[in-house]
């Protein structure tokens, strides 16, 4: 998606004969608006719980990396969290996989979800 975005941006960005400047403000205003809401949402775990930088990166960069559907992503969580070992093998196969198969909605986001509560 993010790549998708950029892709997107950069032909409106050529498409504009004259590249006007408050397209690219209005642009830089809305990425640093979403970049200050994420330092926002992760500021309160990282204050109550330190080590929640590893699990915010990992959930970050396994959202980015994932393309495929709900079985592929279980794969990329099995080696972001487990080999890392954020969260043991016999939770996530034992509690986590099973309630994410059952409850309807993305994959992703309740895998990171019930990995973040767990």
């Amino acid at each position: 998606m993010n790549i998708l975005s950029i892709v997107k941006i950069s032909k409106e960005l050529k498409s504009s004969e004259k590249k006007d400047k408050k397209i690219i403000k209005k642009l830089l205003k809305e990425e640093i608006v979403w970049i200050c809401m994420g330092v926002v949402c992760w500021l309160p775990s990282l204050i109550l719980f330190g080590n929640s930088s590893k699990l915010i990166t990992n959930g970050f960069i396994s959202s980015l990396i994932s393309f495929g559907g709900g079985d592929s992503y279980l794969a990329i969580a099995e080696g972001m969290f487990i080999d890392t070992n954020i969260i043991s093998s016999d939770i996530f196969y034992g509690q986590i996989v099973p309630v994410v198969n059952v409850v309807p909605g993305s994959i992703l986001c309740k895998t990171l979800s019930l990995i973040g509560f767990t």
